[in-house]
């Protein structure tokens, strides 16, 4: 595979994370996570436990179906600049059925996976 290495240049799933964003927010599950910041509905942060060596990471994430909605999207935040070695910082929106929003809002399953190293 191009680009692919072994040993320490590896790149490999160096974060992962399964959040429950709605209600009272807490991490069912995670590996490199320090904690979850919640900035309001539908906004968050990831702080990484140990940090990755640069900036230039890959972040992903997705979100579990909102209860009686049709769209969910996760994005990283469109700040200036969200990616920082020691954590990134995401948002949620929400279509609503009737074509309203999107909207920032909360979800049950927030699932966020980082890669790089």
């Amino acid at each position: 595979m191009a680009g692919f290495t072994s040993g320490a240049d590896r790149v490999d799933c160096r974060v992962w994370l399964k959040y429950k964003a709605n209600g009272t927010p807490s991490i069912y599950d995670d590996f490199n996570v320090a904690s979850v910041t919640d900035h309001g509905a539908g906004d968050f942060s990831v702080i990484i436990d140990t940090d990755m060596s640069t900036a230039s990471y890959c972040a992903l994430a997705t979100a579990g179906r909102h209860a009686g909605g049709y769209v969910n999207a996760v994005h990283v935040r469109e700040d200036a600049d969200p990616y920082s070695v020691g954590g990134i910082r995401f948002n949620h929106k929400f279509q609503d059925p009737t074509g309203s929003g999107p909207t920032l809002t909360d979800t049950q399953y927030m699932n966020v996976a980082i890669f790089g190293n």
